[in-house]
């Protein structure tokens, strides 16, 4: 299977289902639902540094869900940008609803340069791009489905595999770009 194939896989299964819950959440991170809820427990770990980390966490998630993580992005409707990842939490929160309980409608990667673009229907979008001082490792986005999981890398290569899985399989790709079918006419 070619790495075209693959991405067309993941992304196939978001076809018909409208975002929901589409939020900021630490930093200027970003989560994308879709599909049935779930809830995503992870238990605390006692020894860990970050506080957070050290107590339970139980988050509802989408069987499928798109993590926005290390990278600038920004909101852009009918050429305007609404809201970037640097801007004030009130005016990302507005930018999002845009595209919350909206069909994602196509997708386009340039693996290169470390962009992506996230279409919806109504005509808002999100781009993301890598950050200048990029570590090769540094994840953009995830898509998750299920158990399975693919990511963009700011070294223009996607991993995928299972989601608990230490030794993804690493792709090499160059350009994507694929349209999904909302089921709307």
């Amino acid at each position: 299977m070619d790495v075209n194939d693959v991405l067309t896989s993941y992304f196939q299964k978001l076809e018909g289902l409208p975002c929901w819950e589409f939020q900021q959440g630490f930093g200027s991170f970003l989560t994308l639902n879709f599909g049935h809820p779930f809830l995503s427990i992870r238990d605390g770990n006692p020894e860990a540094k970050n506080p957070r980390m050290r107590k339970r966490s139980i988050v509802v998630l989408g069987k499928h869900h798109i993590w926005i993580e290390q990278c600038e992005w920004r909101v852009v409707k009918d050429g305007l940008e609404l809201a970037w990842s640097e801007s004030d939490r009130s005016v990302i929160g507005k930018a999002l609803d845009q595209m919350d309980s909206q069909h994602l409608i196509s997708i386009s990667c340039d693996f290169q340069a470390g962009t992506a673009n996230f279409s919806f229907e109504g005509g808002a979008s999100l781009e993301t791009i890598r950050y200048e001082d990029f570590k090769a490792e540094d994840a953009i986005w995830h898509l998750y489905s299920g158990d399975y999981v693919i990511s963009q890398l700011a070294d223009g290569s996607l991993e995928h595999g299972h989601a608990s899985s230490k030794t993804p399989q690493s792709l090499k790709a160059a350009m994507f770009e694929t349209r999904l079918n909302t089921g709307l006419l």
